[in-house]
């Protein structure tokens, strides 16, 4: 999201995971690490973004990006497309620049005039792709339909008749992949389905994971989210672009406008936007899409090359929610337009001699916690959740760099097991994570989450770490010097880390904050952007 007049400056998000589609053909992608003499890292499959080109001769390119934490030797990608593709590098300006081209401008309320003075791949290690216990006389389970590079990566392209001799062979050759992905790989399997198997050659680092391109025989941009659960977090945020001679619009998804009366900001100019868009789309079992801009083609760099007309489309879900594969059709329509524009300048103004601290909104309206959970405003500048049963918090970052907490099921069905996350061994993600007094430390697909007692919320810290406390507030304040233990940081220091709901002015200003602010408040307004 972006505010008028701002610098054209873009976080580089990087993307994992897949793609595509052709009326029901598709792509995605998953990250499978290698299981080696230890159970490998989790990986952080936070934020993803695609660009679909529909050449109109039949064929799609999708530009992917991968976002990967881990060492390169660990980095493993493996998508189903619907026919062997034509893999190059992609361009890292194509996202940048349809990203400033399209992202929402925000158009906040002036400040009130002070009467004062002074105014106002595969291969997490070696693959041997003819290792398939085949013999002259024998098909091999696993076919390598095409094996090649690019400069930063090494792909094969495999088939096979069943998806559980896949599933074995990438087992077989240390993929991190348990046996419950087997039906949901089977989902994609067919005689014309191929499994991209992506992995950085040999001497790239991490550094070296690229944006992708992928061109391939299709119709219908389509994201098959089923198997990004594999690797997704909870709150995933998903933008899609789609380019070419027409607009797009979802076709199974529903699909809403920003909406400027819900959508609220707090006294440092900062929109509950990504929060609301977690809650609308939570509210259809994540099927539901935001329609950020459908028009014209404006960017002035090298993704002007890519067509005419541009549909951009965001969502965040989480993995218990990606069961349905979006697709997305033309919308030959005067109503398919959209501005990229988000007008709260109407809202009453936060602003005049100080912050009208009566109209600044909840802090919970910044945070959401999940389906069924309830947020709680604590003393301070934090928020809690307090999750229903059979539910974990876990800490989340939202798009803008703030740190929230929210309430997942305790389980990822599709997820790494549990062995495979290191439980029970030295490298037990929950070895050293102190949930609280009132909680206890439950591992999730390799990631440490606090399960709360009754009774009992789960607070975002200064660290990061979640903590399990009671709302009463005397025992609150009992558990001070142990939350400070915890997180290394005593309530109340400014960490740099930021607490959820970071950001919120606390009501309290020296003489030259107040100053400042008054003679550069909204131009500091109109010029902050929010990176996605």
């Amino acid at each position: 999201m972006r505010r008028r007049r701002s610098p054209a400056t873009v976080a580089c998000v990087a993307l994992l995971c897949g793609l595509l589609a052709a009326a029901p053909a598709a792509a995605c992608g998953g990250l499978f690490c290698s299981t080696g003499p230890n159970p490998p890292q989790p990986v952080d499959q936070n934020a993803e973004r695609i660009i679909f080109v529909v050449n109109g001769d039949g064929t799609i390119t999708a530009h992917v990006q991968i976002q990967y934490r881990g060492s390169p030797e660990n980095f493993a990608w493996v998508v189903p497309v619907p026919s062997v593709p034509d893999v190059k590098d992609s361009q890292q300006d194509y996202f940048t620049d349809l990203d400033q081209a399209t992202s929402l401008q925000v158009t906040l309320p002036a400040p009130d005039q002070c009467a004062s003075s002074g105014g106002g791949g595969f291969g997490c290690g070696a693959a041997d792709y003819a290792a398939a216990n085949s013999t002259p006389d024998a098909k091999p389970p696993v076919t390598v339909h095409k094996h090649s590079y690019t400069n930063n990566y090494e792909y094969h392209v495999l088939g096979a008749e069943k998806t559980a001799d896949l599933v074995k062979w990438l087992q077989d050759n240390d993929y991190n992949v348990s046996d419950n992905m087997t039906p949901v790989m089977d989902a994609y399997n067919s005689p014309t389905m191929r499994f991209l198997a992506l992995k950085l050659r040999a001497g790239k680092s991490a550094s070296d994971i690229v944006p992708i391109a992928m061109t391939y025989n299709a119709e219908n941009p389509m994201v098959p989210i089923k198997l990004t659960a594999v690797a997704a977090q909870p709150l995933m945020g998903i933008l899609v672009f789609i380019v070419g001679a027409s607009p797009y619009r979802p076709a199974n998804y529903d699909v809403v406008d920003p909406d400027n009366k819900a959508i609220v900001f707090d006294a440092t100019g900062r929109t509950n936007y990504f929060a609301w868009v977690a809650k609308v789309a939570d509210e259809a079992n994540g099927q539901r899409w935001v329609r950020e801009y459908v028009g014209g083609n404006t960017a002035s760099g090298a993704a002007k090359s890519l067509g005419p007309i541009v549909s951009r489309f965001y969502t965040r879900m989480s993995p218990q929610h990606m069961t349905v594969d979006p697709m997305f059709v033309k919308f030959d329509s005067p109503a398919a337009s959209r501005e990229a524009t988000l007008d709260l300048s109407s809202k009453p103004t936060l602003w005049g001699c100080g912050v009208y601290q009566d109209r600044v909104p909840s802090r919970c309206e910044f945070n959401f916690c999940g389906q069924g959970a309830k947020c709680i405003e604590l003393a301070g500048a934090g928020v809690a959740c307090q999750c229903p049963a059979g539910q974990v918090a876990t800490p989340v970052q939202d798009p803008d760099g703030q740190n929230s907490v929210t309430c997942v099921p305790e389980k990822n069905p599709y997820g790494v097991t549990d062995q495979a996350a290191g439980v029970g061994t030295p490298i037990d993600p929950c070895n050293g994570y102190n949930c609280g007094p009132a909680g206890t430390c439950v591992q999730r697909g390799g990631f440490p989450t606090c399960q709360c007692a009754s009774g009992a919320v789960a607070e975002l810290l200064n660290s990061g770490n979640v903590i399990c406390t009671v709302v009463d507030a005397s025992a609150r304040r009992s558990q001070l010097e142990i939350k400070a233990k915890i997180s290394g940081v005593l309530r109340g220091d400014g960490g740099s880390n930021g607490a959820a709901g970071g950001g919120h002015a606390k009501g309290l200003f020296t003489f030259s904050a107040l100053m400042l602010l008054l003679f550069g408040l909204h131009s500091v307004l109109r010029r902050r952007r929010a990176p996605r």
